[in-house]
C-alpha cells in the first residue's frame, strides 16, 4: 500500500453526516479516514476490533485525506488543505495485517433519518 488519497469536494454538513475513504481487505480488516459527524475519524479495524483516533473536523485543513503505508510497514493517516503539503494525523506501526491487496470504498450519507439529505462529492481519487 503506497498511496491512496481523495479530495472531499463537499461533505454532508448534517450532524450525523459521513464521507469516508475506506481501504478494505475483508470484513474484519480495513482502514478508513474522513468526516464522521463533527469529527475527522481515522479508524483501523484489525481482526474485527476497531481502533479510532478522532479530531474536530476542519473543512479547510481536512479537504484532502490519504492513507499510506511506509516501507517499514507503518500505516499513516494524513490530511492536506491543497493536496501537496501533508500533515500526519495518526500512525500505527504494528498490529495490523499486511495491506497488499485492497478494495477501495467511498462512503457518503448520514445515520439520522431526521437529518436532511445532502450531497457528497469525491474528486481526484488517486490509487497507487
Amino acid at each position: 500500500l503506497e498511496f491512496r488519497r481523495v479530495l472531499f469536494r463537499s461533505v454532508p454538513a448534517a450532524a450525523s453526516g459521513e464521507a469516508l475513504l475506506r481501504l478494505v481487505t475483508d470484513a474484519n480488516n480495513w482502514l478508513s479516514i474522513g468526516k464522521s459527524g463533527s469529527n475527522l475519524l481515522m479508524r483501523s479495524r484489525a481482526g474485527g476490533v476497531n481502533s479510532d483516533t478522532t479530531l474536530a473536523y476542519d473543512a479547510i485543513n481536512h479537504l484532502w485525506v490519504r492513507i499510506r503505508e511506509s516501507v517499514t510497514g507503518t500505516v499513516v493517516w494524513e490530511t492536506s488543505p491543497e493536496g501537496s503539503t501533508w500533515t500526519v494525523r495518526r500512525t500505527v506501526s504494528s498490529g495490523l495485517p499486511p495491506y497488499t491487496s485492497v478494495n477501495v470504498v467511498l462512503i457518503a450519507g448520514h445515520t439520522n433519518g431526521a437529518d436532511p439529505d445532502q450531497i457528497s462529492e469525491f474528486d481526484d481519487v488517486t490509487l497507487i
